[in-house]
C-alpha cells in the first residue's frame, strides 16, 4: 500500500514515500514553530501550547520512524513506533481538535490531571542514601526530588481547582465526580456510570475517529500490539525490505492528515507563510528531498 499525495507530484515524479513523510515533517514542524512564538513551553494552563507539543512531539518520532524504515530497517522497532504515534495524534484529535471549547477545557485539565498524579503514584516519599552516591550530591537529589514534588502537587491541585470551577461540575455534579476521581478524560458521555471503563474510549475506539479504514484500524490496534508487548509474531523474521516498510510509512502519512488539517486551520497556508518557509532551515532540508527541475518544468507550464 502506497498513499499518493496529488500535490506533492510537483516535487518530482519519482519521490517516494519516506521522503513524502520527510516534506510533511518539515512543512509542519515549520508552521509549529510558527504558532508557538511567543509561548511558554510545558504550561499546563495553555491549551493550545500543550496540543503543539504534542504535535511537536509526534513529528520528531516521526523523523525516527523514516530513519527505522529507511536506515536501520528495524522492522520491529518501526511497528512499535508507529503504534506510539498513533496514540498521540488519537489523544490530540480526541482532546485538541475539538471545537467545543468547554468540553475541550474539560478533557484538557483531566489529561494534565492524570499525568501528574500517574507520576506523583509513582514517586517515593524521599531519597535515602544507599552509599553509592556522595553527600553533597545526595542532598541535591533530595531537593531536586522535593522541589519536583511541590510543583506536581501544585499543577494537581491547580487542576482540581480549575475543574470544579467548570460549567460540568454544575450541571453533571455526578458525572463530575467520578470523572475527578477516575481522572477519565477518555469519557464518551456526561453521565456517572458503575463500571467506569463502560464510559471510556477504547485506543481501537479513538484509532476509528482518525478517519482511516475498518482495516487499518485492526491492523493498528491488534497486529503493532504483537510488537509493543513482545507476542509472537513480534518473534517471527521478516524479510526487512523497502517494501515491507512501505505500508507503515504510508499508514503514517494518512495518520498525519489529522495534524496537517487541524494546523491548515491555525495558521493557513499563504505567500508570506511560503515565504518564510523556504528561507528556514525546514525549508532547506527539504531541497534535499525533492526534484528542482521537475518543480521548474511544474511551475512553468502555468
Amino acid at each position: 500500500m502506497k498513499v499518493i499525495i496529488p500535490g506533492l507530484k510537483a516535487f518530482g515524479e519519482h519521490i517516494t514515500t519516506a521522503d513524502t513523510l520527510r516534506i510533511l515533517v518539515c512543512l509542519l514542524e515549520y508552521k509549529v514553530s510558527v504558532l508557538k512564538v511567543g509561548k511558554i513551553e510545558n504550561c499546563a494552563d495553555d491549551i493550545d501550547e500543550i496540543g503543539l507539543q504534542i504535535v511537536a512531539k509526534t513529528l520528531r518520532s516521526l523523523r525516527t520512524l523514516v530513519k527505522v524504515c529507511s536506515s536501520d530497517q528495524d522492522y520491529v522497532s518501526a511497528c512499535a513506533l508507529l503504534r506510539m504515534i498513533t496514540d498521540n495524534i488519537s489523544v490530540y484529535k480526541l482532546i485538541y481538535t475539538n471545537e467545543d471549547s468547554v468540553e475541550k477545557e474539560y478533557r484538557h485539565y483531566l489529561y494534565v490531571l492524570d499525568g501528574i498524579s500517574m507520576r506523583e503514584s509513582l514517586m517515593l516519599n524521599d531519597i535515602e542514601d544507599e552509599g553509592h552516591i556522595s553527600q553533597d550530591d545526595l542532598e541535591k537529589l533530595q531537593r531536586q526530588y522535593k522541589e519536583i514534588r511541590q510543583s506536581d502537587s501544585s499543577v494537581k491541585q491547580f487542576c482540581i481547582d480549575i475543574l470544579n470551577r467548570h460549567s460540568y461540575a454544575v450541571l453533571y455534579p455526578d458525572f463530575h465526580k467520578q470523572s475527578l476521581s477516575s481522572r477519565n478524560w477518555k469519557f464518551k458521555d456526561k453521565i456517572c456510570v458503575k463500571e467506569i471503563n463502560r464510559n471510556k474510549y477504547s485506543w481501537q475506539e479513538l484509532y476509528s475517529g482518525l478517519n482511516i479504514k475498518k482495516d487499518v484500524v485492526k491492523f493498528l490496534s491488534s497486529f503493532l500490539s504483537q510488537f509493543v508487548h513482545g507476542l509472537i509474531i513480534s518473534n517471527i523474521s521478516v524479510q526487512e525490505t523497502d517494501d515491507e516498510f512501505e505500508p507503515i510509512l504510508s499508514i503514517a502519512i494518512a495518520l498525519l492528515s489529522t495534524i496537517q488539517k487541524d494546523l491548515e486551520t491555525r495558521c493557513p497556508n499563504s505567500d508570506e507563510l511560503f515565504s518564510g518557509f523556504i528561507s528556514s532551515k525546514w525549508g532547506r532540508e527539504m531541497l534535499q528531498y525533492i526534484d528542482p527541475e521537475q518543480i521548474i518544468k511544474n511551475y512553468s507550464k502555468e
